[in-house]
């Protein structure tokens, strides 16, 4: 005798993609106060089609001062070696477009510019305060592709325009990608931004450290 099945099938993309674009919608709508932000992804380059959302949860300070945030990410692969991403950050949103610059059997580089807008948070003495800024960088990429895991280091030299006032900003980093299974990826980060502040003449130093979860979702 047959049996009829009454369980409804459902397609394991576009569950993925249903649940991605349900974390992204509910965040977006949470948003609100740095710019600086995580990478959020290895150094390889999304095949094209294929996409991922990411997301961040990290803290750190800056001064005395306890800094939280969240970033959330939406990535592309829009040709061979080539991905976009546009990027939430808490208070700021950007986009960037990266490069696969070394394809290697295990070493990889990536990268790209970037560019972002909002709020960022600025040391004055003791005081922080929340001011409008523009950002613009050239992030770099690169790490090592083991079975299933990826070190990597981030490098983020650019710029910051805030308060009338245009200054250079380095940020380094290093991560680890690690495959934890078909569609996703965590991935631990500890970060570091130097700033020099013309108008207040000082240096600012912000560490972060941050862990990403990464949904990735095929063609």
């Amino acid at each position: 005798m047959n049996r009829i099945s009454c369980t409804p099938y459902v397609d394991r993309r576009y569950l993925l993609r249903a649940t991605g674009t349900l974390i992204l919608t509910v965040l977006l709508i949470a948003a609100s106060g740095c710019a600086s932000r995580p990478a959020m992804d290895s150094p390889r380059i999304l095949e094209p089609g294929d996409s991922n959302f990411a997301i961040n949860l990290s803290g750190g300070f800056l001064g005395e001062e306890a800094m939280p945030a969240f970033h959330l990410q939406y990535r592309r692969g829009i040709m061979e070696r080539a991905d976009f991403g546009v990027h939430l950050t808490t208070g700021a949103f950007g986009g960037d477009l990266r490069f696969q610059v070394v394809d290697g059997p295990t070493f990889v580089l990536a990268a790209g510019p970037d560019l972002s807008i909002g709020q960022e948070f600025r040391l004055r003495g003791s005081v922080v305060d929340v001011v409008g800024a523009f950002h613009g960088g050239l992030p770099i990429s690169f790490g090592w592709e083991f079975r299933h895991v990826t070190p990597f280091v981030l490098a983020r030299p650019g710029f910051a325009a805030l308060a009338g006032d245009v200054f250079l900003t380095n940020t380094g980093g290093v991560g680890l990608a690690w495959q934890i299974s078909e569609n996703y990826q965590l991935i631990p980060e500890i970060l570091a931004t130097i700033a020099h502040d013309r108008q207040l003449e000082g240096v600012t130093l912000t560490a972060k450290a941050g862990l990403s979860i990464v949904i990735t979702s095929d063609r």
